[in-house]
């Protein structure tokens, strides 16, 4: 405050979106963290991956995928939790394969397989556009054959009844084959 002199201070983070480790500085060096990796996911044989659970007043958060596949000719659905349940419609999204496999989902943030050959390679963003209305904007993009001449990709939104506080993937036909998933804000 003054030459020799000062005032103790706390690093804080009010909006929740830093996470501030040893914030007064008191146990050695501060330590400020904005990607939390929530958990990598293999599965085989189940029909839903997840849920991770996301903290409160979150803003942005991405799944990616390794090699995400379906035993059947299904597509995966991302759904979003609000107070702990999984909100099942109200969506608006697409998603489209190379030039063909274009659907749609009013169910979840849909990525196109369609076909027990195919897998998703890549990358979903999910960002809070509104706070007030809790609108979520997505979008993925990724490859979907081992030669990379399909890619994957669409958007989608959806406007929550309140806070997300959750995650998870599932097939709309079939079940995963050996697939890896992890989720990071």
């Amino acid at each position: 405050t003054a030459s020799d002199t000062w005032a103790q201070r706390t690093i804080v983070s009010a909006d929740g979106s830093v996470t501030v480790t040893n914030p007064g500085g008191v146990a050695g060096n501060i330590d400020l963290s904005t990607t939390t990796i929530v958990g990598l996911l293999t599965t085989t044989g189940a029909a839903t991956v997840g849920p991770w659970a996301l903290p409160a007043g979150i803003k942005r958060f991405t799944i990616t995928s390794n090699k995400a596949s379906l035993n059947g000719t299904g597509n995966l659905l991302i759904q979003l939790r609000v107070g702990g349940v999984f909100v099942t419609s109200g969506y608006s999204s697409r998603s489209l394969v190379g030039s063909a496999g274009n659907v749609s989902s009013t169910a979840g943030m849909i990525i196109s397989l369609g076909v027990a050959a195919k897998f998703f390679d890549g990358a979903v963003e999910f960002f809070l556009h509104d706070p007030a209305t809790n609108l979520w904007l997505c979008k993925h993009v990724g490859t979907s054959d081992s030669g990379g001449s399909d890619t994957t990709q669409g958007s989608g939104s959806i406007a929550l009844a309140g806070a997300v506080d959750g995650v998870q993937i599932n097939s709309t036909a079939g079940t995963f084959d050996v697939s890896s998933f992890n989720c990071q804000y």
